[in-house]
Order: C-alpha cells, then sequence, then structure tokens
C-alpha cells in the first residue's frame, strides 16, 4: 500500500488486495482497519461512497479488495468497490 515517504513506483488507483485483522470498526460503518503488518496501525477501509451499502463482516480476519488510494495526511486506504469485496477469513 502507498503510504508518505515510500520510494519507487507508487500504487494509487489501482485494484489491490490486502488480508489481515479487523481492527477499530466505525461504530456507524464508515471504515476499519485492516492490520496487514503494512503500516503502523494498519490499512484503512472507506466504505463510503460504494455503490451499494458494505457491511462489517463479523471475522476477526478479512480480505479486502478494492482502489488504493491516500487520505488527506497520505496515509494508505483502500475503498472496495461492493460488498463482494469484504470477506471474512476466518
Amino acid at each position: 500500500m502507498p503510504g508518505s515517504g515510500g520510494v519507487g513506483a507508487n500504487n494509487v488507483g489501482l485494484l489491490v488486495a490486502t488480508v489481515g485483522a479487523k481492527q477499530n470498526p466505525d461504530p456507524g460503518g464508515a471504515c476499519f482497519y485492516v492490520n496487514d503488518g503494512s503500516t503502523p496501525g494498519g490499512v484503512k477501509a472507506v466504505l463510503t461512497g460504494a455503490k451499494t451499502p458494505i457491511a462489517i463482516p463479523a471475522a476477526s480476519y478479512i480480505t479486502v479488495t478494492g482502489e488504493s488510494s491516500l487520505d488527506s495526511e497520505g496515509k494508505a486506504i483502500i475503498r472496495p468497490r461492493s460488498q463482494g469485496d469484504v470477506v471474512g477469513v476466518m
């Protein structure tokens, strides 16, 4: 996932997937974090703006596929396109 201070080509705008532990789900369902080991605190999965509402799976580990992007602070985020992009692993 992209982040500030990296070197080489970035992947902003590309379709990416990550797998990790689900952390800090937003009570309103707008986002949660996936701790895949790539960044401290995990990668933020932003669920707002999808064509259909996306529910956060109850599983502890999840796979998230979506568009790679950066937030206003330059931190990595992933934007799933639909419910099929957010899948519980365990």
